[in-house]
């Protein structure tokens, strides 16, 4: 097993150089897709580039597919939590949709979305049981409102009493 190691190691730095210039290539890509130089992309700038051949074919070329641009696009915003896509987030974005997703990816996937999906459901129970408060203390109201008034008189004062 010792001998393996260099191996790995070899493939390991590989990997990694081969990542970094990936990286650098996106970021070009990414500088021609900016058209605006803003360092960062609405979906318009996005929609005008992607369907640019030379981009589309560079694109294929680092193994980057991207079918539904309007979907990667999407991806890529709700990861910024903004409307624009900086070069960061693009550039891991591509790395992120090279090769075939890893099992690990998709179990962090399933655990991140049991996670929504629970918080989701408490925040539907918490709205339901308000809905049900606020709907209680309405009959509540609603029954007062329909009690007729007490009877009362008019003594020879003529001042009211209620009986």
């Amino acid at each position: 097993m010792k001998l393996a190691r260099p191996e790995v190691d070899e493939l390991l730095f590989e990997k990694q150089k081969d990542d970094l210039e990936n990286a650098e290539e996106l970021d070009t890509i990414f500088r021609e897709m900016d058209l605006d130089h803003k360092g960062s992309m609405s979906w318009a700038d996005f929609q005008a580039v992607i369907d640019d051949p030379r981009v589309a074919s560079h694109l294929e070329i680092h193994g980057l597919d991207i079918n539904d641009a309007f979907m990667f696009f999407s991806m890529l915003t709700s990861i910024s939590g903004k409307d624009q896509v900086d070069v960061d987030t693009f550039i891991r974005g591509c790395l992120k949709m090279k090769g075939v997703a890893m099992n690990i990816d998709l179990i962090q996937l399933n655990y991140e979305v049991k996670i929504i999906s629970k918080t989701q459901q408490k925040m539907f129970n918490d709205v339901a049981a308000g809905i049900q408060r606020l709907y209680r203390q309405m009959v509540q109201i609603a029954a007062g409102l329909q009690q007729p008034a007490p009877p009362s008189y008019t003594d020879d004062a003529g001042s009211h009493s209620v009986i």
